[in-house]
């Protein structure tokens, strides 16, 4: 078994739970719709992850793979990228996080 095949097996539980809780927020549908096409890479550097996030048909889409090229990007180590997402508060600058 490939590890992009293994990954992708992982990556589905924590796609479908996602899913299931923007289905929960009636205005996630409208951000969705806005975003559709639209991918976003997540290079996590420590441990060392690629992820990438499509918008599909109002859904999220988890992945290890993506051919071409991603629309925006995050950078940084996993501790970094958790504590960006736990914010309680919008986040403007990344920097602060060590986050590019």
């Amino acid at each position: 078994m490939s590890l992009a095949l293994l990954q992708t097996a992982l990556y589905m539980p924590a796609e479908f739970l996602l899913n299931r809780l923007l289905a929960l927020d009636s205005a996630s549908s409208s951000r969705l719709v806005a975003l559709e096409g639209r991918t976003l890479a997540v290079y996590v550097s420590n441990p060392r992850l690629e992820l990438y996030i499509s918008i599909r048909n109002r859904k999220l889409h988890l992945s290890p793979v993506f051919e071409g090229e991603a629309d925006a990007r995050l950078i940084g180590t996993a501790s970094d990228l958790l504590r960006v997402l736990v914010q309680q508060t919008p986040v403007s600058n990344l920097a602060p996080f060590k986050v590019e």
